[in-house]
């Protein structure tokens, strides 16, 4: 189950909830699983999920998502994002891009979800 909150003026509010293998609950579940996921799907499609053993690492993760201001409504875009090589430089970060662009070698917010952040 995953639980997507929100960061609000009166404080955290919940976004969502959900089940399904998307953005962002996947970014933060995959760097955790061990077993190879072709394996796992390729089982599911032949029927056979029950002869694998899936594991994932014992450890914990979260994922961060930076929203554009005004998501998930009407936000702004244009936004220079800056010290983005240093974050993907920190062990265990990933940085995945969503509503990013690249203008003039500069990268720029084009989205609602801009960003998210595992580690």
């Amino acid at each position: 189950l995953f639980a997507g909150f929100i960061l609000t003026k009166s404080g955290p509010v919940v976004l969502e909830f959900n089940v399904r293998f998307g953005d962002p609950e996947t970014e933060v579940l995959l760097p955790l699983l061990e077993t190879d996921l072709y394996e796992i799907l390729m089982a599911c499609c032949n029927g056979r999920l029950d002869e694998i053993k899936i594991k994932f690492e014992d450890m914990s993760a979260a994922t961060v998502v930076i929203a554009s201001k005004g998501y998930p409504q009407s936000y702004s875009k244009g936004f220079a994002i800056e010290k983005l090589e240093e974050a993907s430089k920190l062990e265990g970060v990933t940085v995945y891009h969503a509503g990013t662009q690249y203008i003039d070698d500069q990268c720029k917010s084009n989205g609602g979800r801009v960003l998210s952040v595992t580690g």
